[in-house]
């Protein structure tokens, strides 16, 4: 199965994208990868996280590590993936930050062997001070943080707690947001 396929029947199935624009992200990319549901753990000396059997990291919500100093009075949860940032505030839940870290592990790692797919990826992610997914529990929280004035060369996006759905998106519903950002 090409990849073309794989992104049509995973915009199929959360109904994000008509076939057309489908046809048109594929010819425009070179790469894509499909959201899996998390199958067995492994262990990867890149993404901090500790497991077994082969397959997609196990991640457990930390506190922010001091050597990210710019976001640690502002962020209380932490998960780190294969070295890309997932930082959130207190209102957001455990299992949405979970679901964010898995959902960015899946893509980064998607024949979950737990290795990133391609190397260059996470160099470029990882470069400089690094990435990082922002999670607030809505918009107005992230524009009042957004407002300030941020000191940091970290690439960032942001991602709100009431927009991630762990769940999955709902046919003709909403749309888990996670999957975008």
């Amino acid at each position: 199965m090409n990849t073309r396929t794989l992104v049509l029947l995973l915009s199929l199935a959360i109904g994000c994208k008509t076939a057309g624009e489908v046809q048109d992200s594929a010819d425009t990319t070179e790469g894509s990868a499909t959201v899996t549901a998390t199958g067995t753990t492994s262990t990867s000396e890149t993404s901090g996280v500790t497991g077994t059997n082969g397959g997609a990291p196990a991640f457990s919500v930390e506190a922010v590590p001091a050597d990210i100093d710019d976001f640690g009075d502002i962020f209380s949860k932490y998960v780190n993936v294969f070295g890309v940032h997932v930082l959130a505030r207190d209102g957001v839940s455990d299992n949405k930050v979970l679901h964010c870290a898995n959902v960015l592990a899946q893509y980064l790692d998607n024949d979950e062997d737990g290795t990133p797919d391609d190397p260059l990826v996470i160099e470029k992610m990882t470069s400089r001070s690094g990435s990082a997914m922002l999670m607030f529990a809505n918009d107005a929280e992230a524009e009042s943080f957004f407002d300030t004035d941020i000191d940091t060369d970290m690439m960032l996006q942001d991602l709100y707690a009431n927009e991630t759905l762990p769940g999955g998106s709902v046919p003709g519903g909403r749309f888990d947001a996670t999957l975008e950002e």
